[in-house]
């Protein structure tokens, strides 16, 4: 399957990052169309149709969503926002959103007062945001909040799918979505994951009919676009948490939510983590399996940690090096015993001195 049909795949397994997500390169294929970002359990699609920041979320697999593209962003060049919230927490969603607008109507954001969302507290940033969905028809966004479940298992797997690449993978993902619905993207700009210059040249060789795109540290400070996406992304996470129904309901009145910023470096999260440790199965859904911190003390506190198939491997892996190191053995045994009795070739092969003899392999 090529890039661009994986992308426009909804379908996945659980030893598989999601369809939205496998590693892009550039491409001059047409770009998919629909929601291909999410799947929940069942491997159905998992977009919501309304984005309501005060109901419950159970978030096993991510969540995303797309506002209408406004007629106006149709038919006028726009400019386009990239931002994310919730990299670095060792709990909950991280968050990736675009906002976009026409350019030529860049002074709505600046009415709105949009800025970088760690400089904006809570009241300011809900307020920000209320505004930015007043205004369906000049403003679009999406966001896609992909689940700390769907994190470990991506960065836990056999085949390493790490940060940066789900990251731009994801902003990938979104900006595509928006080109699909008809959007006139004339410029975008992302706040930088990683080093900007790299990054800036992979996004224009994937998208070279955009005219303008940027890569920048502070971002999110800079250009109003992104300071609306970094408002959209971090309000989306901030209600995924404060509303976090877990999915293994026997502890919804056993586990408190006294888990602080959720950032490793916070002492109320260590102890949170320390705290809600069970010692066989260790924590629920909303931890990020794949980070140190959680690593660390899984390490330190749970009773196994060592699975049967785990066993099972190595048991593999030895039992194979010793039948090549047989072959070997085996095949020097063949040639001593042609020298030594005057023999013709009896095979050359290991196979051939086993048969000889009644060795079972």
């Amino acid at each position: 399957m090529n890039q661009e049909a994986a992308l426009s795949t909804v379908r996945t397994t659980r030893d598989e990052a999601p369809a939205a997500l496998p590693e892009v390169h550039p491409s001059t294929s047409a770009a998919p169309t629909g929601n291909a970002a999410t799947t929940d359990p069942t491997d159905e699609p998992m977009a919501v149709d309304e984005d309501d920041t005060a109901a419950p979320v159970t978030m096993v697999r991510s969540i995303e969503f797309h506002s209408p593209v406004p007629d106006v962003c149709r038919k006028h060049p726009c400019v386009l926002g990239v931002d994310e919230a919730g990299r670095g927490p060792v709990l909950g969603p991280m968050v990736y959103a675009v906002c976009y607008l026409p350019k030529d109507q860049g002074e709505v954001l600046t009415e709105m007062k949009v800025d970088d969302s760690k400089v904006l507290n809570e009241e300011m940033r809900l307020s920000r945001f209320d505004l930015i969905k007043a205004r369906p028809d000049v403003l679009g966004y999406s966001y896609n909040a992909l689940s700390p479940q769907d994190l470990s298992e991506w960065m836990l797997r056999r085949s390493k799918y790490n940060l940066n690449a789900i990251a731009h993978n994801t902003t990938i993902a979104l900006i595509r979505h928006v080109l699909s619905q008809g959007a006139q993207i004339d410029e975008i700009y992302v706040d930088t994951v990683g080093p900007p210059a790299p990054y800036e040249k992979k996004l224009k060789e994937l998208f070279p009919k955009v005219a303008t795109i940027t890569v920048a540290k502070k971002a999110d400070s800079l250009y109003p676009s992104v300071s609306a996406a970094s408002i959209v992304a971090k309000v989306t996470r901030d209600h995924n948490l404060s509303q976090w129904q877990f999915a293994e309901t026997a502890l919804a009145n056993v586990i408190d939510r006294d888990w602080g910023s959720g950032y490793p470096s916070d002492p109320n999260t260590v102890k949170w983590l320390k705290r809600n440790l069970d010692p066989v199965f260790g924590w629920p859904g909303i931890i990020r399996f794949s980070w140190s911190t959680a690593e660390n003390l899984l390490k330190e506190d749970v009773v196994v940690d060592d699975w049967p198939t785990d066993r099972e491997e190595r048991a593999h892996s030895i039992k194979a090096k010793f039948s090549v190191a047989s072959a070997k053995d085996l095949d020097t045994t063949t040639s001593a015993m042609r020298r030594k009795f005057g023999l013709r070739a009896v095979g050359g092969t290991a196979a051939s001195v086993t048969s000889m003899f009644g060795v079972k392999s």
